[in-house]
């Protein structure tokens, strides 16, 4: 279809839905060319004043959000949507277009590049007071509205040199022409072409950005100038300029991305489906995970080498050999203790004389070993363990030479064990191939099966899918740059035992007649980045992963997909079949995705093929990006990434670790007693920071008639600044108490579902979940705090501080103290721990540092679960006396410190960590750590009802939830003087704050946590999700009920969302409970 095209693009929405449209069509071609651009990477920047950085700091913030919107997004959530009232969408693009023309004698100057975003009609995120999305339900109207802006301030911004202005672009006979011609001009691209950026970066060449930042020309000009670091920077008006254009772009696509991340279909959102966040490893710690796997590949080929040597001069019979494949868990194995320890290859042969099938198990042979083992002929070996009926064990030297077509050595121990590892009567007499064509991967039983199978077959469970899936790809690595090729991607080499299951499967050994394995190389080489730019445009698909994808969809839906196939003679043919193949797969995941129920099982299957389909592309692209020397081991990695995860989001990739005597062997291990109240630990190092005398004032600003009052003492120039987000409030609310009251009633409410603790060897099995909260200490004098210490849910032993030269420095701020009473009142059975970090808001950098020393020693000493942040980081302040290398100075140390804190939270992982959003409602985002969603889980404050109290950030993509956190009767420190001595009292206070709803929040976790570890109903893969955020957030989920409009909906989370009142006296109710969990969440 001709994109130009106003008949097939203009008006379409009134013969059908949004995808009718000409601004869905223009959107989703941009989403579907998403491969061409560049990847994601902060854009750098250096020099400058604070004003300057502001604007470097929009510029990032902007090309995360248009990322996130052409790479990320699930557009295909606006489809759902076409089932409105058809009129809905005709109407709203037929107003949209009107209100939308600029004035034909409009001259585009230096005080217009708002333009475009300005004449747009309000989206309805924007302006919702007569929009029919008031709402809880969004519709097609509103979605094409946002569209609609979205495409008209594009056009306005197109880059010129790849879309030039023409004309005729202002007679509206066509609707956005410069976006148009811009999406074909990147249709008409090879899939090799060098990458493209969304704006303008310093890595940018003038022609390989599409947008720009700002709509005139002058602007635009200069914005492309203030990318380029030889240029000298614009005058400070225009990049005053440049700074709102940046923040409105920025705006408007957050609005575009929150309407859609808002939309919901029927079993959950497809974020939730096939995807984790995967965990973030550089690329040095990412390849030390792949040690095993290099090992494990050694030795495969070592084994082959030395089996097909033998075999390939025995006369009698011609061999059959086989490689029992490994799952992920057999070559990931971080905890291995011994890495120099031999790993076992398991094979099965058939033997010379009767062709019978023999299993074997080959190990490197070590030194030391040449005593105890006799060399032997591996066939005379194969036939005596046969006949012998015992398992053929043999080793071969790792580093064994020898000339072309001569034996090598293989040793068998002088005595042989008895041990079976396999029934000898089980034969490999299926093939994937035949299990396929019997019908075993199909969605339900069939009569074909069971008339296939003599009535004996079923179908494989999803979970037999997936091991099979795993162990398929896991073949294709060990494939990778190697001679020794294992057709894991043909169904036909791949063999099963009889009866059928995934546990033990088996590839063919292939060889040719000399003896060697070589068949068909997996090389990635043709796939390396070169200089030559007619290199890259012939960059193809390697047909080995082509045949994979298809391999993962047969396993996935039992389609035989006879007709795809690779030609051998053509590229053309090739290049044919793997585009027919990518768009089937694509518009079948829409399908599948868009249809009344979502179906979970198949789709991580396909979701794994687009990554086998796009792998030629996006390792180029990582090879590009890392420039690393390690090309097989970022291929592996790419595999891990978008293959492996997406078929099971459970697998890890995390470095090996030696263990060390020092460190609990067991993780219910208590902590060692401490002789005081919290230890000080003595500062190793202090970092002497230059400051200025000057000091900021304290403001206090009123939103929505709650006072913001963060107590920040005269925070000194250059230093980070730490806010505890909480407020006093005149008097506290009846909906808190009632909240109260509910938690209660849920507390009792599973009792009769859970297992009694028992006390064995002093501690609480199963073992109570452990929280730490990391603030400004404790103090055991309140009367919440006494009460849960007489509990035993707090120790003084199980405090410790890193600030003040007296260990017993007392909680003065108080803030730490209620922020461990509310958790214990959430969460009333889990122990809880205190870290002590800083003492008000102001902190120093060496007590910054502190921050996350507390989070590792909460993870590897207190061996926590959980941990509680009540408060957030912000930048330095901006000097007033101009020093410019002090200001940069101070933010490269402040960096360095949330760098550390994001590195200590990293390694944490699968901890649960909770952290407060903060208190400036509107007029700040998210603080640090809470704004690093990828780990940690950001929580909003609601009154008692839900109600949003105006004190929460904007909100970002994906969950956003809130829960009580307003008008919280706390205490206070009240000094005063009583004869001519100072002296201090607790005084009741009503305060508000992110900084009680996380502690609140992290008690709810905690209690959902300790009901897995106690009911049984609830299954194991649950209770291991439970555990790790993503996971969490699914139960959060699942506890969350909608508040607000779509730009700035919050989910109000409580616990009687899930567990409604009376569910414990419904034997159906209780078990929908755990069952919803399990399907969830599991």
């Amino acid at each position: 279809m001709d994109l130009r095209d106003p008949v097939s693009l203009g008006g379409a929405a009134s013969r059908g839905g949004i995808e009718t449209t000409a601004e869905w069509k223009l959107i989703h071609a941009l989403r579907q060319d998403s491969h061409r651009f560049s990847r994601p990477g902060g854009v750098a920047f250096s020099g400058g004043s604070t004003r300057t950085q502001e604007l470097r700091n929009a510029i990032n913030y902007l090309d995360v959000q248009i990322r996130r919107t052409f790479t990320i997004l699930r557009l295909d959530l606006l489809l759902y949507l076409e089932s409105e009232v058809e009129g809905d969408a005709s109407q709203t693009s037929s107003e949209s277009e009107t209100e939308s023309k600029p004035d034909e004698d409009s001259d585009q100057d230096d005080t217009s590049s708002q333009s475009s975003l300005d004449s747009q009609p309000m989206s309805p995120i924007d302006d919702r007071s007569e929009s029919p999305g008031d709402s809880s339900s969004p519709s097609a109207a509103e979605a094409l509205s946002m569209l609609t802006r979205l495409c008209f301030v594009l056009e306005a911004r197109v880059n010129p040199v790849l879309s030039p202005r023409e004309p005729d672009d202002t007679d509206h006979t066509s609707k956005f022409p410069r976006l148009t011609r811009l999406i074909e001009h990147l249709q008409l691209l090879s899939p090799s072409t060098t990458t493209l950026d969304f704006i303008p970066t310093p890595r940018t060449s003038r022609t390989r950005f599409l947008f720009n930042i700002a709509e005139d020309e002058a602007t635009a000009a200069a914005f492309v100038n203030f990318t380029d670091p030889s240029q000298k920077r614009p005058a400070k008006d225009t990049r005053k300029r440049m700074l709102a254009d940046a923040e409105n772009l920025s705006k408007l696509l957050l609005s575009f991305n929150s309407f859609v991340d808002m939309l919901q279909i029927s079993a959950g959102s497809l974020n939730t489906i096939a995807t984790r966040p995967t965990e973030s490893l550089a690329f040095d710690e990412s390849f030390s995970s792949f040690s095993l796997l290099h090992k494990f590949r050694r030795q495969t080929a070592t084994a082959c080498c030395a089996v097909l040597s033998h075999f390939g001069c025995c006369r009698d019979v011609e061999h059959k050999a086989l490689l029992q494949l490994p799952g992920w868990d057999d070559v990931a194995n971080y905890d291995t203790p011994d890495e120099s320890a031999s790993l076992p290859v398991d094979l099965f042969f058939t033997t010379c004389l009767r062709d019978q099938w023999q299993p074997a198990r080959m190990y490197f042979l070590q030194p030391g070993h040449s005593t105890s083992y006799n060399k032997r002929e591996l066939c005379q070996a194969l036939s005596d363990s046969r006949m012998n009926d015992v398992d053929f064990e043999f080793y071969v030297s790792e580093d064994s030479k020898t000339a072309r077509d001569a034996k090598i050595p293989i040793y068998i121990p002088t005595e042989r064990r008895r041990t079976q590892w396999m029934d000898r009567d089980r034969l490999p007499i299926h093939s994937l191939w035949t299990l396929i064509e019997q019908g075993r991967f199909a969605k339900e039983q069939t009569l074909d099966l069971l008339y296939n199978t003599g009535g004996t077959g079923s179908i494989l469970e999803i979970h037999e899918r997936k091991a099979l899936a795993i162990k398929l790809v896991v073949g294709l690595m060990l494939s990778m740059n190697s001679d020794h090729v294992f057709e894991t991607w043909d169904p036909k080499h791949i063999h099963f035992l009889e009866p059928v299951e995934t546990q033990r499967l088996f590839v063919s050994v292939p060889r040719k007649k000399s003896g060697s394995s070589l068949r068909k190389h997996l090389s990635l080489s043709s796939l390396y980045p070169s200089s030559s730019r007619e290199d890259e445009e012939d960059l193809k698909p390697l047909p080995q992963f082509a045949l994979l994808a298809k391999a993962l969809l047969q396993i996935a839906r039992g389609d035989r997909l006879s007709k795809f196939k690779i030609g051998k003679g053509s590229d053309q043919t090739s290049w044919d079949a793997w585009n027919k193949l990518r768009r089937a797969v694509d518009s079948y995941s829409r399908c599948l995705a868009c249809g009344p129920d979502v179906d979970r099982e198949t789709l991580p299957l396909l979701q794994a093929a687009l990554g086998c389909l796009d792998f030629h592309i996006e390792y180029q692209n990582r090879l590009r990006e890392s420039q690393s020397s390690q090309k097989l081991e970022v291929a592996w990695k790419l595999v891990f990434d978008t293959i492996l995860i997406k078929i099971d989001d459970n697998l890890t990739l995390k470095k090996l670790v030696t263990p060390s005597t020092n460190v609990l062997t067991q993780e219910d291990a208590a902590p060692e007693p401490l002789h005081v109240a919290c230890q000080t630990v003595q500062q190793s190092s202090v970092v002497a920071i230059s400051t200025c005398t000057q000091t900021s004032s304290c403001t206090t600003i009123v939103e929505k008639t709650l006072p913001r009052q963060l107590s920040i003492r005269c925070v000194e120039p250059s230093q980070p600044n730490v806010e505890l987000f909480d407020a006093k409030q005149a008097s506290t609310s009846s909906t808190v108490n009632k909240f109260w009251t509910r938690l209660e009633t849920f507390h009792k409410s599973y009792s009769g579902f859970v297992t009694h603790r028992n006390t064995v060897s002093g501690g609480d099995s199963p073992r109570r979940i452990r929280i730490a909260v990391i603030d400004t200490g404790i103090d055991f004098n309140h009367a919440g705090i006494m009460e849960a210490k007489e509990q035993g849910r707090m120790k003084e032993e199980w405090c410790q501080s890193w600030v003040g030269a007296d260990a017993k420095d007392e909680d003065n701020e108080l803030h730490g103290t209620n922020c461990a009473y509310l958790l214990h009142k959430a969460a009333p059975e889990a122990d809880i721990y205190v870290a002590k970090v800083f003492n008000q808001n102001a902190l120093r950098f060496y007590e910054a540092e502190n921050i996350a020393k507390a989070i590792e020693h909460a993870a590897n000493t207190w061996k926590v679960d959980i941990i509680s942040m009540s408060f957030g980081l912000r930048q330095p302040a901006a000097r007033d006396d101009g020093d410019e290398a002090e200001e940069q100075s101070a933010r490269y140390k402040y960096h360095k410190i949330v760098d550390e804190i994001e590195t200590v939270i990293r390694d944490a992982s699968p901890r649960l960590i909770f952290a407060a959003a903060s208190n400036s409602g509107k007029n700040d985002p998210r603080a640090f750590p809470a704004n690093d969603d990828r780990w940690v889980i950001c929580v909003h404050a609601s009154d008692g009802n839900g109600e949003d109290g105006g004190i929460n950030p904007e909100i970002q993509s994906g969950f956003n939830f809130m829960t009580l956190g307003m008008g919280l009767e706390l205490m206070e420190r009240e000094n005063f003087v009583k004869n001519g001595r100072a002296r201090s009292r607790f005084k009741s206070v009503v305060k508000s704050g992110t900084s009680f709803a996380t502690p609140i929040a992290a008690g709810i976790a905690a209690t959902v946590l300790d009901l897995a570890s106690r009911v049984d109903a609830i299954n194991s893969r649950a209770k291991k999700k439970l555990k790790r955020p993503e996971g969490m957030e699914k139960m959060l989920r699942l506890m969350s009920t909608p508040k607000g409009g779509l730009r700035d909906r919050l989910y109000y989370m409580a616990p009687w969302h899930h567990w409604e009142s009376g569910w414990e006296m419904d034997a159906s109710r209780s078990r929908w409970v755990w069952d919803t969990i399990n399907l969830e969440v599991g």
